[in-house]
């Protein structure tokens, strides 16, 4: 799940966006600054249901589309006036919704009607932040593979840096 904040905290401290590995690269200097913001944001995650009204969420330009974000995760994404909203991937709409709106050129994503009923996965010291109803912890199996496909892109980044440096 995409997250603003996260994009820009690691575009200030020198990460870039690798679009062929689908992925952040790291800036060689501040490797373990830029583990410390990725598990701030993307680890420990929890299944929440949440209520959100307008003042809850953020509206954002990004790129060529404009997004609705709850603290920086994005929720939904228009792409034109009359794209309609297309949610992220792992956000479940449970009451209420979203669309686009506004004109060919200044078009915006918003909320149907007045709040939200969301299901999505958030960082636990988000959803403890946020009053989020926590419907089951991450099971086990689901940390361990998440640490272990984090782990196996860190390898396939060291044995690259390896053989950059061996040449």
């Amino acid at each position: 799940m995409i997250n603003t904040d996260f994009n820009r905290e690691a575009r200030k401290m020198g990460a870039h966006w690798d679009s062929v590995e689908k992925r952040w690269g790291p800036p060689e200097l501040m490797q373990d600054e830029f583990d410390r913001l990725y598990s701030r944001y993307y680890d420990d995650m929890v299944a929440v249901e949440i209520t959100l009204s307008d003042t809850d969420v953020t509206n954002e330009k990004l790129g060529r589309t404009n997004v609705i974000t709850f603290y920086g995760f994005v929720i939904a994404t228009a792409f034109g006036r009359d794209s309609g909203a297309k949610l992220s991937n792992g956000v479940a709409v449970v009451k209420g919704g979203f669309t686009s709106g506004g004109s060919m050129k200044n078009f915006y994503c918003k909320m149907v009607g007045e709040e939200a009923v969301l299901r999505m996965h958030l960082p636990r010291w988000l959803a403890e932040k946020t009053g989020a109803k926590m419907l089951r912890a991450a099971t086990d199996k689901d940390k361990l593979r998440a640490e272990r496909d984090r782990l196996l892109k860190r390898l396939a980044q060291i044995e690259k840096e390896l053989e950059e440096a061996h040449q």
